[in-house]
C-alpha cells in the first residue's frame, strides 16, 4: 500500500508540473525529477558539515524532528519546490544555491532577533528613486521558490538619513542602524544608500548591535580582514577592495604593462610603454581606500606608480581636478588608475583633462559605479573613448536575459519595469539571493552563526560560470569568505553603442570577449582585445 501511495504521489506531482509550469526564460533550465523527494539529510557538499557540529540545524548528533524521517507521513504536495539542473539548484538562476526541495516539521520559532515562527524581518533602506513594489515582488519570489522552513522574508522599509552619493555622515549612519535595531527589530538589513564608498559606518554599527547586513557593494573600507573582524554579521555580493585591487594589479601586469598606451590620445600614444598614475579619494570622514594590495601586486611585475595623488573632496572641485590633471600630464602619465566617485571622473576630471589637451587612458572599475552605462553617458567623448578596466558585477544583458527579470515576471507577469529600474533591481535581487541562500542552507535553526557556517560550507553549482550564454560570475564563500563574487571581466566604453540596460539610450559598457571572466592567478598574459568585437 505504501509503495502504491508513493507512486500515486509522484504521478500527481508530474501531472501538476506539466500542466502548470510556465516556459522557463533561460535556455539552461531543466526540471529536476528529484524535486519531489523529501529532504532527509543535507545534499553532498552542502552546508551542514559533521552531524551535530557548528552550524548543523539538526542539533546535537544531527537529529532533529524538524527534518523528515522515514516514519513521517506522506509528503505535503503543495510544499514541494521544483529544482533546476544537474546538480540541482534552487531556481533557474545559475547563481542560485543547491536545491532543498522539501521540508516539514517545527522550525523552532524565535531562533534569533527578528526571527519568529512565521517571519524573518529584513530592513530595506529605501532610496528615493527605487521601485518599491518591484523590490517586494523580488522578496515574494524568494518566499515562493526558496525553502525558508515555514517562514517568509518580510521587508520593512525606512528612509535612511542623507541622500544617495552624499559624503559619509557617521552620526546619521549610526542613527539609521539604531532605527533598524530599536524600531524595526530586524534580523538583517539590505544595502543602504551610497556614501562615497564609506557605507561601512552603517554596517559596522549594525554588527555591534548583532544585526546582519547584506550589501551589494562592499565599499571602500571593506576588506576580507575587516569583514572577518565583524563576523558573522557583514556580507556583500561584490568583492572587497583587497580582492578588487589584487585582481587589478594582475590584470595590469599581465595585459597592459610594458606595452604602448594604444587606447590613449595621439600624443600619449607616442610613448613606447605605459606610464601609470593613481588617483584615490579621501572622504570627509578622513578615510581613503587601502591601496597596498595594488602597489604590492604591481611591484611583483616591476611596475611603479609614477604619480599617486589624493583627491580632496572638501576642496574646490573644479580647481582640484585641474591641478590633478596638470600633475598627471606633467609627469608623463599615459594611464590613470582612478579609485574615484563616478561623478567626479565624468564631471570634473575628464573635462579638466580635455581643457589641457591631455588624453590619457582611464583605467576604471566597479569601484563606485564606474562600470555602468549611465556613468559616462555625459562624459566628454574625447575622454570616454579611452575608458578601459575591470567589472566585478554580473554582466548586464538585455533585461529579458537577467535573473532578476525572470523573478519579477514569475511573481507578476504583467509587470513591466522601466529602464531606470534596471540597476537597483539587479542589485537588490543579488542581495536577496545572497540572503536567501544563507537562510535556506542554515536550516530551521536560523541565527547569524548558523547563517555564516552554512554559507561558507555550501558549494554553489555555478553551471557555466564566466561563460556563454550569461557570463555570470562564479559565486561562493569557500575559504571563509564574506563576499559572494571574486572574479571579473574586462570592459571598455563605447559612446555610440546602444545600451542593453536602457535600449532607448546610446552609450554602453562593452565587454571584452563578450564578458569572459577571470580570477586571481588566471589573468591572461596578453593584451586584452579592447574595442574589438561586439559590444555585448
Amino acid at each position: 500500500m505504501n509503495t502504491a501511495l508513493a507512486v500515486a504521489i509522484v504521478v500527481l506531482i508530474a501531472a501538476f508540473t506539466i500542466s502548470k509550469r510556465e516556459p522557463p526564460p533561460p535556455t539552461i533550465a531543466e526540471f529536476a525529477p528529484q524535486a519531489q523527494e523529501q529532504i532527509r539529510e543535507a545534499p553532498n557538499e552542502q552546508s551542514f558539515g559533521e552531524a551535530g557540529g557548528p552550524g548543523d540545524p539538526r542539533g546535537e548528533g544531527g537529529e532533529n524532528p524538524a527534518f523528515a524521517t522515514e516514519e513521517e507521513e506522506a509528503i505535503d504536495v503543495p510544499r514541494v519546490r521544483r529544482c533546476v539542473g544537474d546538480p540541482p539548484r534552487q531556481t533557474e538562476d545559475p547563481q542560485s544555491p543547491p536545491c532543498v526541495p522539501y521540508w516539514s516539521g517545527e522550525n523552532g520559532g524565535e531562533t534569533s532577533r527578528g526571527v519568529t515562527a512565521n517571519e524573518i524581518i529584513v530592513a530595506l533602506p529605501f532610496v528615493f528613486f527605487e521601485d518599491l513594489g518591484a523590490i517586494r515582488d523580488l522578496a515574494n519570489h524568494v518566499n515562493k521558490r526558496y525553502e525558508l522552513y515555514g517562514r517568509k522574508i518580510v521587508l520593512k522599509e525606512y528612509t535612511p538619513r542623507g541622500n544617495i552619493s552624499s559624503h559619509p555622515n557617521i552620526e546619521q549612519e549610526h542613527a539609521d542602524a539604531q532605527q533598524v535595531d530599536q524600531e524595526i527589530g530586524a534580523f538583517a538589513s539590505l544595502s543602504t544608500g551610497l556614501r562615497w564608498g564609506q557605507e561601512h559606518h552603517y554596517y559596522d554599527e549594525l554588527a555591534r548591535r548583532k544585526i546582519l547586513s547584506v550589501a551589494h557593494g562592499a565599499g571602500g573600507q571593506l576588506t576580507e580582514e575587516r569583514l572577518k573582524e565583524f563576523a558573522p554579521y557583514q556580507w556583500a555580493v561584490l568583492p572587497g577592495m583587497d580582492t578588487m585591487l589584487r585582481n587589478y594589479a594582475e590584470f595590469v601586469c599581465n595585459g597592459l604593462a610594458k606595452k604602448p598606451p594604444r587606447f590613449a590620445g595621439a600624443k600619449e600614444q607616442l610613448e613606447t610603454e605605459r606610464v601609470f598614475g593613481l588617483i584615490y579619494q579621501r572622504t570627509t570622514d578622513g578615510n581613503t581606500p587601502d591601496i597596498s594590495p595594488l602597489e604590492d601586486g604591481l611591484d611583483r611585475c616591476g611596475v611603479t606608480l609614477k604619480v599617486k595623488l589624493e583627491d580632496n573632496p572638501s576642496a574646490d572641485t573644479g580647481r582640484n581636478a585641474g591641478n590633478l590633471m596638470i600633475q598627471m600630464s606633467g609627469e608623463g602619465v599615459t594611464s590613470i588608475i582612478c579609485l574615484c566617485q563616478c561623478n567626479d571622473v565624468r564631471d570634473h576630471m575628464m573635462p579638466a583633462s580635455s581643457g589641457q589637451g591631455y588624453f590619457p587612458e582611464w583605467l576604471l572599475s566597479t569601484y563606485i559605479n564606474n562600470d555602468v552605462d549611465n556613468c559616462h553617458r555625459t562624459s566628454p567623448p574625447d575622454q570616454s573613448r579611452s575608458i578601459i578596466g575591470l567589472t566585478f558585477g554580473n554582466k548586464h544583458l538585455l533585461r529579458e536575459d537577467m535573473p532578476w527579470y525572470w523573478a519579477l515576471k514569475e511573481v507578476n507577469s504583467s509587470y513591466n519595469p522601466g529602464e531606470g529600474s534596471y540597476y537597483h533591481l539587479s542589485a537588490r535581487y543579488a542581495s536577496l539571493l545572497l540572503l536567501a541562500s544563507g537562510i535556506q542552507m542554515a536550516g530551521p535553526n536560523l541565527t547569524p552563526e548558523t547563517f555564516a557556517a552554512a554559507l561558507q560550507k555550501t558549494r554553489f553549482p555555478n553551471p557555466g560560470a564566466g561563460l556563454a550564454p550569461y557570463y555570470q560570475a562564479r559565486v561562493g564563500f569557500e575559504g571563509g569568505k564574506h563576499t559572494m563574487i571574486g572574479d571579473a571581466g574586462m570592459f571598455w566604453y563605447d559612446a555610440a553603442a546602444q545600451s542593453a540596460i536602457e535600449p532607448s539610450q546610446v552609450g554602453a559598457v562593452c565587454f571584452v570577449d563578450l564578458g569572459l571572466r577571470y580570477r586571481l592567478g588566471r589573468w591572461p598574459k596578453e593584451e586584452p582585445r579592447f574595442r574589438q568585437g561586439p559590444c555585448y
